[in-house]
């Protein structure tokens, strides 16, 4: 498919149903990853907090990656569609993978950077294969 022009018309209300659900469930993995990310953030503050209490003097690095959260993308795509005035629109296959299949440039990465944080997005790492 790589170097086709391959373009689809949809109708409007689907694919604003679509990215809804898209980002709907990309709401809901970031929101148990950031759950995730501060309750491992708060067990090794108060594990370096313990030791620094008993007068040990310790490295103090986290290597702790705060977890993405790209409801922005999904907010401008559904915006310019409420304002689009057709009933119809067309994508091109791009378009289509991001805004239907849920496929966008930083997908990959969002699912393996968040996936230590939720077992939702690590199941769904799984699954593409990407752990």
């Amino acid at each position: 498919m790589h170097g086709m022009k391959l373009q689809t018309t949809v109708e409007k209300g689907w694919l604003l149903e679509k990215l809804q659900e898209n980002r709907d469930q990309h709401g809901s993995c970031y929101k148990e990853a950031l759950e995730g990310y501060l309750a491992i953030a708060q067990k090794k503050l108060r594990a370096a907090m313990k030791k620094l209490k008993n007068g040990e003097a310790i490295v103090l690095q986290f290597n702790l990656h705060v977890p993405e959260d790209h409801t922005k993308d999904y907010d401008t795509v559904i915006s310019m569609l409420e304002a689009h005035t057709e009933e119809t629109i067309t994508l091109n296959s791009q378009e289509f993978r991001m805004f239907v299949e849920d496929e966008w440039d930083w997908s990959d990465h969002w699912l393996i950077s968040n996936a230590g944080y939720s077992g939702t997005t690590a199941d769904l790492a799984r699954r593409k294969g990407l752990m």
